[in-house]
């Protein structure tokens, strides 16, 4: 890769990282884990909210593990092992080094296990039904977890490996999206539980009259 191709490389994954998997993220932690912290039973809320758990966790699965997959032409994987073998190509602010490429490389064998798991839950059940899991979908849990620490995990690896080639190509760093997704949906949650309030409140007094 010269310096342009490489740019242009990196800022994609950006894109997608940034505007698409974290907000996204955030969205999934706190419907799916967060709301679960107040007295109430979310189905009574919303009865939709299972399918916005379940929907969130079908993107998910896919969109973080795509940019994991071992096999895609364009991957953080694929990304670095690219870099590694361009850098003496790329004009750089502050260059990479390759002790920073084998850093790099460490945070992403430190999660391979969750990536594993991951893989396995996409091909047995997201991407097409796996005898073993047809008949009973919720045992995948069990056999290949997947929880929302470990979304997270794999999305703040991402975050600093594109943040730290951000850094050495020009001296910038994109801005993470996560606190306002997770407020924005806190927001629409909040307006779920009022709605609901107002209607018992109605009923309340329709009976009272």
């Amino acid at each position: 890769m010269n310096t342009e191709e490489y740019t242009r490389y990196l800022r994609r994954l950006q894109q997608i990282v940034v505007r698409e998997v974290v907000p996204k993220t955030a969205v999934f932690d706190y419907f799916s884990h967060k709301i679960y912290d107040l007295d109430e039973d979310p189905q009574r809320v919303e009865p939709l909210i299972w399918y916005i758990q379940s929907g969130l966790l079908a993107d998910l699965t896919f969109s973080i593990y795509r940019l994991y997959d071992k096999r895609s032409q364009k991957s953080i994987l694929d990304f670095t092992h690219m870099t590694r073998l361009s850098l003496d190509n790329i004009t750089w602010m502050k260059p990479l080094s390759s002790a920073d490429l084998d850093r790099h490389d460490a945070l992403l064998e430190s999660v391979d296990p969750i990536c594993e798991n991951l893989r396995k839950r996409r091909n047995k059940l997201f991407a097409h039904y796996d005898s073993d899991f047809f008949f009973e979908p919720d045992r995948v849990d069990r056999v290949y977890p997947f929880s929302t620490d470990d979304a997270k995990r794999l999305v703040r690896v991402l975050q600093k490996i594109l943040a730290d080639h951000s850094r050495a190509l020009d001296g910038s760093v994109a801005a993470s999206l996560d606190g306002f997704a997770y407020a924005a949906a806190e927001k629409l949650y909040g307006k779920l539980r009022a709605s609901v309030s107002e209607l018992v409140s109605q009923k309340g007094a329709g009976t009272s009259r």
